[in-house]
């Protein structure tokens, strides 16, 4: 017999493995597993490129996060599902979807719009009331790794990158540089990245770079560091799994 909810759950429980899973593969690139630092001239610019190549390609991390954000995300709909079909005696119930809106006024048209049994109406009020997954509501986060979902199914490789946390420089000698700055410059074509440019520079570059996978800059999450962010995530949709399961259970009493 099949038990509500325990998809909803079993989905969260994967997309915690998920994210241990990105968390191991990010730590062993911070320990320079993988990755080779160098340094190349521009061509165009004339500039010194500080760059790190990588050996694994970028989608070896992108397919983590991207698992692990369809799996947070198809839990909600699960939770809405299995609470229309205890509420309704319905076995499979049609027009379900755990709702979001730009605001609160929007969840409930977004609840009915393919037109979920009646009884379940109460979620829905529960979902605006105490979830709230519109923007600026308590379940903001939501409603981003929703718009975020929605977007990486078409164009997913674009959704997260390496980018440097800290850098350091030196060797055995001191090392000197001019015009120095800070860059963020994703080669795709290379699989490398350049973290810093200078107009000259006399030294070594040595292999202490820490780094980090983070959303691109025109993501729901700019730059931000996608673990930390998803780890962010996933209490908010257990809480409203959690929160669905005992409405159903209030509503049947």
């Amino acid at each position: 017999m099949y038990e509500p909810f325990i998809c909803a759950e079993a989905l969260l429980q994967r997309a915690s493995e998920h994210l241990h899973e990105l968390d191991d593969r990010v730590s062993r690139l911070a320990a320079g597993q993988g990755s080779t630092p160098y340094t190349q001239i521009d061509p165009v610019s004339g500039d010194i490129a500080f760059k790190v190549k990588f050996n694994t390609p970028i989608t070896a991390f992108t397919v983590v996060v991207f698992d692990a954000i369809n799996e947070m995300r198809s839990a909600l709909d699960y939770a809405v599902y299995d609470a229309a079909s205890v509420l309704s005696n319905i076995p499979e119930p049609t027009g379900t979807k755990f709702p979001f809106g730009d605001k609160a006024a929007d969840i409930l048209l977004d609840f009915k719009r393919n037109k979920p049994p009646i009884q379940c109406e109460p979620i829905g009020e529960l979902i605006r009331d105490f979830i709230q997954p519109y923007q600026g509501g308590s379940g903001d986060s939501l409603w981003r790794l929703n718009k975020l979902r929605n977007r990486s199914v078409h164009r997913i490789l674009e959704y997260s990158y390496i980018a440097p946390k800290s850098i350091g420089l030196g060797g055995a000698g001191k090392a000197t540089m001019t015009n120095l700055s800070m860059v963020n410059e994703w080669h795709a074509e290379e699989n490398a990245f350049t973290f810093m440019r200078a107009s000259s520079f006399e030294g070594e570059l040595e292999g202490d770079i820490s780094l980090e996978i983070t959303f691109t800059p025109n993501s729901e999450f700019p730059s931000q560091f996608a673990r930390n962010i998803l780890w962010d995530i996933l209490p908010l949709a257990k809480d409203a799994v959690e929160r669905i399961k005992r409405e159903t259970a209030r509503l049947q009493t």
